[in-house]
């Protein structure tokens, strides 16, 4: 008799001691909003993933480790509460789902405050749901292959500083952020998952008062552009590579 798997199915299958991943490739994730409001009258909305969904309350909690607050914005949410005694600065903190699928989850979180200009950043993480591990770059492709792929991005960086150029013409005022810019083996870590590949993104740092002019330091490779430096045997090794 010839037996069908489930991708799902087949990944818990072919990928060792996992059996208390939970069995859909996925899990689901619960807001927790959290409104601080002081006497002045300045507010602020923090809004939390709450991971459900997962048997297992070692690995739920691994998991939870992995993407909450703390992990996205460096900042427990009893941080952040005290900061936000002293400070005028924080407005909000969002999160949104990138990818929860093929047992990979990616939260990307946003910080956004107002100082002398409104400011934020970013930041993404990407979590093996079968052991609630972050998951860095050296955890996705071949380690003799980082060098090569860095180059890649590299190219991709520099016909991207290129094409702001010619946007912008003589209004273009960056040539002191970009001289030194440079996508090394360092910045593959910043990244977010997509049904089709990978989006690597580099922050060329530009002050708010040019930040208009800044290059969009975010480059998309696909499953096939990739196929050359992935470990097959890891976590991206599912995914279609022709």
């Amino acid at each position: 008799m010839i037996q069908t798997l489930t991708l799902s199915a087949f990944l818990l299958a072919s990928w060792p001691s996992h059996a208390k991943a939970p069995a859909s490739g996925s899990v689901r994730i619960e807001e927790q909003t959290t409104h601080l409001k002081r006497e002045d009258g300045k507010e602020a909305l923090i809004h939390a993933p709450v991971v459900q969904g997962v048997p297992d309350e070692s690995l739920r909690s691994r998991i939870q480790d992995s993407v909450g607050l703390k992990a996205g914005t460096d900042e427990t949410l009893e941080e952040w509460k005290a900061d936000f005694e002293d400070s005028w600065w924080l407005d909000e903190i969002e999160y949104k789902v990138g990818y929860n699928r093929n047992f990979l989850l990616n939260l990307i979180y946003t910080v956004s405050g107002t100082g002398a200009y409104p400011d934020s950043f970013s930041k993404s993480l990407v979590v093996d749901l079968r052991t609630g591990k972050p998951l860095a770059a050296r955890d996705l492709f071949k380690s003799a292959s980082l060098e090569a792929l860095a180059a890649r991005l590299n190219r991709e960086l520099k016909a991207d500083v290129e094409a702001t150029r010619r946007k912008w013409g003589a209004d273009w005022d960056g040539e002191e952020e970009v001289k030194n810019a440079r996508f090394d083996v360092a910045h593959l870590d910043d990244f977010t998952l997509g049904e089709r590949g990978i989006n690597f993104h580099y922050d060329f740092g530009f002050p708010h008062v040019i930040k208009a002019l800044e290059p969009r330091g975010t480059y998309f490779l696909s499953w096939k552009q990739l196929a050359p430096y992935i470990d097959t045997k890891g976590p991206l090794g599912v995914f279609p590579r022709d």
